[in-house]
């Protein structure tokens, strides 16, 4: 199996093998932000005619992090699943809960908005579906110590949204 190394501008020097993928956590800058992130390419992903698009992909990450926000943000009045991610897991009696991570005094503060602007990656995953097209996922999320809930949004190997799903 073969093993490929890319020198990439957001995570560095990498290795991912054919057989294994690649799976490791990293600090990363996306939108002028510090994060934290669980980075991964799944098993049997990479290969002699995949790996360009892989190489594509992280060469691309910050502007489908950049496309994720805005979609979120754009959504969070028009879209369901934004807006139901956002209503029903942070418009709840448990919302005293996040009130020091949303520097406000009561829930009644908490806007959509604020829920919006503060989701950011998690993780990010590279993977081919049933047919061998490779996409990318952002899992957008609070940070763990709030919530297991996730804002999931995919991304085609044109840097494309094409799936919003909300998981825990």
């Amino acid at each position: 199996m073969s093993t490929y190394t890319l020198d990439t501008k957001l995570f560095g020097k990498i290795e991912i093998t054919q057989s294994d993928g690649l799976m490791e956590d990293f600090d990363i800058v996306l939108g002028d932000k510090d994060m934290a992130i669980h980075f991964q390419v799944f098993e049997d992903v990479a290969n002699d005619s995949t790996i360009k698009t892989i190489e594509k992909m992280l060469d691309n990450i910050p502007l489908m992090y950049d496309k994720g926000k805005k979609a979120i943000i754009d959504g969070i009045d028009s879209n369901a699943i934004i807006k139901s991610f956002i209503d029903d897991y942070f418009h709840d009696d448990d919302i005293d809960e996040y009130l020091d991570f949303f520097d406000v005094d009561t829930g009644e503060e908490v806007t959509a908005l604020m829920v919006g602007e503060r989701l950011e990656p998690r993780a990010i995953v590279i993977a081919n579906d049933k047919d061998g097209i490779i996409d990318c996922t952002f899992d957008f999320s609070l940070p763990e110590e709030y919530t297991n809930q996730l804002l999931v949004i995919r991304f085609n190997d044109k840097h494309e949204i094409f799936y919003i799903t909300h998981e825990s």
